[in-house]
């Protein structure tokens, strides 16, 4: 291959990465408008119909929460574990996948679910950097450290 197919290459999976995240973007919003749609509707329900599609959208919406809090804890332990080491994404996936994480439930691909998730997280779980154009993670000890011991004063400030 000549430069000019590696240059091919890459602008068709940049563009392609692109128009994932627009995806991805929209389906968020879709589901937000169909949980906001879905309460509404329940709410003009009989009281004996209510129930029933209350608990079946609560199981939904606590599955959702308890796979994002999973992936979430699971790759910060990940983080926590290897530091001071920095990983990119995929090394990430690739440990999650050695420890025996189940991706199986997740409806995208692992590397995807590991990437949005490390995106999410807050300034103060995870610091990030880029190097040759990759964007590698690693724990935020020091101010992981600085917050709890902030929490913890201001508890015992509470105390007394």
């Amino acid at each position: 291959m000549n430069v000019a197919d590696y240059v091919s290459i890459l602008s068709t999976a940049a563009q392609r990465l692109a128009a994932i995240a627009r995806q991805r973007g929209e389906l968020e919003v879709e589901a937000t408008k169909l949980r906001q749609f879905i309460m509404a509707t329940i709410n003009m329900l009989p009281d004996a119909d209510r129930e029933e599609f209350l608990r079946g959208f609560r199981d939904i919406e606590q599955l959702t929460a308890e796979k994002e809090r999973g992936l979430k804890e699971t790759i910060l332990n990940v983080l926590r574990t290897a530091h001071p080491k920095w990983l990119t994404a995929a090394q990430v996936r690739d440990r999650l996948k050695a420890s025996g994480f189940d991706f199986t439930g997740y409806v995208s691909e692992p590397l995807a679910s590991v990437s949005t998730t490390l995106r999410r997280l807050k300034d103060e779980e995870v610091e990030s950097a880029e190097s040759e154009g990759v964007t590698a993670y690693r724990f935020n000890k020091k101010r992981f450290s600085d917050i709890a011991r902030e929490r913890a004063m201001g508890r015992l400030k509470d105390m007394k």
